[in-house]
């Protein structure tokens, strides 16, 4: 036998009801199981691009001055350099000196002085100290030294030379400006 219609009509509504339920019942376990939890997962993905995004504009803002920075680096790294390679205390320039009046010794040169009339100048592979030398002696020794500053362990270079003759001895006075050089490396 066949329900009634209205049997029928009552497990169709009961049935809609119990669908209309468990459609609920999984609306709010998709929400609460997969819908909330991903959306919490989004907004905080978000907030780190946020930061993310502020902490690259912050570096990209100090990167922008690291040229300037390296060069001022640089630059002092340079000025360092020059400080270093520079003969600064007497015990630098004493071993020159020692050679000097050596030399002087060696040909009966009298009254010779050596003084440090300029500071140290750089150019791009050395360094250039002016050295000012007076001495006075027998024209040969004259001679002689100024031949034998060729050979001392330092670079130099005669850059003037005033030769006087001394007619109360019959020698010669020299005042000598020569350049000391000093390697790069």
């Amino acid at each position: 036998m066949m329900p009634s219609l209205k049997t029928q009509i009552h497990w169709f509504t009961r049935a809609q009801q119990v669908m209309l339920g468990g459609i609920l019942f999984v609306g709010t376990l998709f929400f609460m199981g997969v819908y909330r939890p991903a959306s919490a997962r989004i907004q905080h993905l978000a907030e780190q691009i946020t930061q993310s995004e502020r902490q690259l504009a912050v570096s990209q803002l100090q990167a922008r001055a690291l040229p300037a920075v390296q060069a001022d680096i640089n630059r002092l790294q340079a000025k360092l350099a020059d400080f270093k390679k520079l003969p600064t205390t007497p015990g630098d320039l004493g071993q020159f000196q020692i050679e000097l009046a050596h030399l002087a010794d060696r040909d009966h040169l009298r009254g010779w002085s050596v003084s440090w009339p300029g500071t140290p100048r750089r150019s791009d592979q050395f360094y250039e100290l002016p050295v000012n030398v007076k001495f006075a002696g027998d024209f040969r020794d004259v001679f002689a030294f100024l031949c034998q500053l060729e050979d001392l362990p330092r670079l130099t270079r005669i850059t003037s030379m005033i030769v006087k003759a001394d007619n109360a001895s019959g020698g010669v006075e020299v005042d000598l400006l020569m350049s000391l050089y000093y390697s790069e490396g």
